[in-house]
């Protein structure tokens, strides 16, 4: 599977959701490390206007492998600095996805599930910077792709996904996305992806100094993100990701960030 990261509740959280549905070829790895910066000068809802705005960095490192032709794992562990907190851990995750369409031999569209097992920092849970909802999350997804191509060699991709999650605290949230990409004959891509998000807690307002995840917050937001690829035989892929917050309630708005990834494919056998 390609390795597109996107957002959850604002982009210094990366996801494997959001990766595209084809699954890479049998016993190859995936290492992709990120960086991510974003800044944002206000929170939705917020009891407090002290202190609300931030501006963060995030380092990523993820692995990915194929172990057999329609299953794949992902481990990925990121690192993070906030207005609030110094560069440290946040958060790491291990997730199995499953093909069980593929349109490129003869069904009608790709098709993947996924299960998702998180572990966050306890301490970045106190920041309205950390976008996850509890200590230990478990998430479930499905993302659906279609893909075409002609004799230049130029490809057509729309794919997108639904994922609910829920952790040892607060209420459950559910997230989706929906992707178009375009690869010339040059191995240039390029994307544009919409995504949103949604927490089902009952609290509507944020008071930052007494924060301990987004689990009780009702939260809804809607991202747009921009990205282009460039494929380098053998080598791999380099990647630069912008996105910017449309729709904020009850989380980060004036939000924007870059990205900067390369994936570097390899074969254990």
């Amino acid at each position: 599977m390609s390795y597109f990261k996107g957002l959850l509740i604002f982009p210094l959280t990366l996801t494997a959701f959001e990766q595209e549905p084809w699954p890479s070829n049998v016993y190859e790895c995936q290492f992709t490390p990120s960086y991510v910066s974003s800044h944002y000068s206000k929170l939705s809802n917020a009891l407090s206007e002290e202190n609300i705005g931030s501006k963060n960095t995030l380092n990523s490192f993820n692995l990915l492998f194929t172990p057999a032709p329609n299953l794949q794992t992902d481990l990925h562990l990121e690192f993070a600095k906030t207005s609030l907190y110094a560069m440290g851990y946040q958060s790491a995750f291990f997730e199995c996805k499953y093909q069980c369409l593929d349109d490129l031999i003869s069904d009608p569209v790709a098709l993947v599930t996924a299960v998702l097992l998180r572990n966050v920092s306890s301490k970045r849970l106190n920041d309205v910077s950390c976008p996850y909802s509890a200590p230990l999350e478990l998430e479930f997804s499905t993302v659906a792709g279609k893909e075409w191509s002609d004799r230049l060699e130029r490809v057509v991709k729309l794919f997108g996904g639904i994922n609910l999650g829920i952790g040892t605290l607060g209420s459950p949230w559910l997230k989706s996305f929906i992707t178009f990409n375009g690869v010339t004959k040059r191995h240039q891509e390029f994307g544009l992806s919409l995504h949103y998000a949604r927490g089902f807690g009952s609290e509507t307002e944020i008071n930052p100094l007494h924060f301990h995840g987004y689990g009780p917050i009702k939260y809804q937001n809607i991202d747009l993100s921009l990205h282009t690829k460039y494929h380098i035989p053998i080598w791999g892929s380099f990647a630069i990701n912008y996105g910017m917050r449309l729709y904020a309630k009850s989380c980060p708005q004036n939000l924007s960030f870059w990205q900067v990834s390369y994936t570097l494919p390899f074969s254990l056998f």
